[in-house]
């Protein structure tokens, strides 16, 4: 009898998975809105002036955002002169980072364990959507899941590399600053016999990879620029008058606090610099109701999950809580339902709902599982760190269901031994 190969489920699962999203996109045209429209829009101008983001064409820019992978999209596009080679990477990206869900569990827990994440991992049906989208989500999940898997390697030149994928996490998405703390608390605290050369190597690579991108930027663009710089209009959105606690764009209109009458005679830092003292001054001069947003952006944060689901559907943007205004406020629910692929998404939120709030129940319950039986594992410690500094980031901005992405996924590794635990061997 030959040897049982514990792998073989997840070859099948990737197998599958991947021909599904193969499929998906042969058939599916690009479309872009929003941020992917934007982003799009940015690496265009990067191949028409064949130079790499930022350049003198984004001086006047609103701000300047996601440097890395704005550039990533500009080589495909050099590379492949083609807008649906961003979908096919997006598989590869997609691909990876269940290969790495899978990995860093089967190293923490168990083969059974790391099963389990990689299954919740194709059953979010986010992760399906969002590879017909241009965001960067998958990019960002790529780095921070080998950043993590190297730091569980533990070796000196492993952490060297880490600091490679922390510094150009931060490039993709600020929040990438979160993991860096939370490694370098991890190192400092709770490697047994701190080895100097550790922190040594992982703050090599990570200044490295962040002082060639921005001396880079400061010769061919003017400034030293390295990340986003998106916080002080993001703060400015949950931190005035009109604020909900959600994206509420009307701060920027005539007459509101965020209103610029000549936005393309200032440059992106004048405008950077106006918007942070604009959120800064409302917070100083308005401390409780700023405070009493902060729970309801929690709220607006984890209440619905449908960032990416509509490209599975529709080439029109289309949200769950469209149909809540509708029949609650607009009271036109009817009308919203008679148009074309309403019903069909419908189907498909209320059934990714469902299993989002099992998600979000473990995801909530295995802060106290992993404290309880699982506190003194560093590579945990990390995850659990990250995602509670990376919220504590988040929430002051403003809630927006896209936002929690990152932590919902390494949720998932956190949550799958609690899954094998409570339930299956109970069976």
């Amino acid at each position: 009898m030959k040897d049982y190969n514990p792998h073989k489920p997840i070859l099948i699962l990737l197998t599958v998975y991947i021909a599904l999203q193969i499929i998906i996109v042969v058939f599916t045209e690009p479309h872009f809105e929003s941020d992917s429209a934007y982003y799009y829009q940015k690496a265009l101008q990067c191949v028409e002036y064949n130079s790499f983001y930022p350049n003198h064409s984004n001086t006047n820019d609103e701000f300047i955002i996601a440097p890395i992978y704005i550039n990533y999209l500009f080589i495909i596009l050099k590379i492949f002169k083609s807008v649906k080679a961003i979908l096919f990477f997006n598989i590869i990206l997609n691909t990876v980072n269940l290969i790495l869900l899978y990995s860093i569990t089967n190293r923490i827990f168990s083969n059974k364990a790391a099963l389990i994440s990689a299954i919740l991992y194709v059953l979010y049906l986010n992760n399906l959507g969002i590879i017909l989208m241009n965001f960067t989500d998958l990019l960002f999940l790529t780095t921070i899941l080998i950043g993590i898997y190297l730091f569980f390697i533990n070796t000196q030149w492993a952490f060297a590399l880490a600091g490679v994928m922390i510094a150009l996490s931060i490039g993709i998405r600020p929040i990438g600053w979160a993991l860096f703390v939370a490694i370098l608390i991890i190192i400092i605290f709770k490697i047994k016999q701190f080895q100097f050369a550790k922190l040594s190597l992982f703050l090599t690579g990570f200044l490295l990879v962040i002082m060639s991108v921005g001396l880079y930027n400061k010769q061919n663009f003017g400034d030293f620029i390295y990340s986003g710089t998106t916080g002080s209009l993001n703060l400015l959105i949950g931190a005035n008058d009109d604020a909900t606690g959600a994206f509420e764009p009307a701060v920027f209109d005539e007459g509101k606090i965020g209103y610029l009458p000549h936005p393309e005679q200032m440059s992106y830092k004048e405008k950077n610099e106006f918007y942070q003292h604009q959120a800064l001054y409302w917070i100083k001069t308005h401390p409780i109701k700023w405070l009493s947003l902060l729970p309801v952006k929690f709220i607006h944060l984890f209440i619905t999950d449908d960032f990416a689901l509509y490209p599975l559907v529709s080439t029109n943007q289309i949200y769950v809580y469209q149909y809540g205004k509708a029949l609650l406020k607009d009271h036109n629910f009817q009308s919203l339902i008679s148009q074309p692929y309403r019903i069909e998404y419908l189907i498909l939120a209320i059934i990714h709902h469902i299993f989002y709030a099992i998600i979000l129940f473990f995801f909530f319950y295995q802060f106290y599982f992993n404290f309880k039986h699982n506190r003194k594992n560093p590579t945990v410690l990390l995850i659990e760190i990250f995602i509670i500094l990376g919220l504590l980031m988040t929430i002051p901005i403003y809630g927006a269901a896209r936002y929690k992405y990152p932590y919902i996924i390494l949720g998932m590794i956190l949550s799958a031994p609690i899954i094998e635990k409570k339930i299956l061997r109970s069976k």
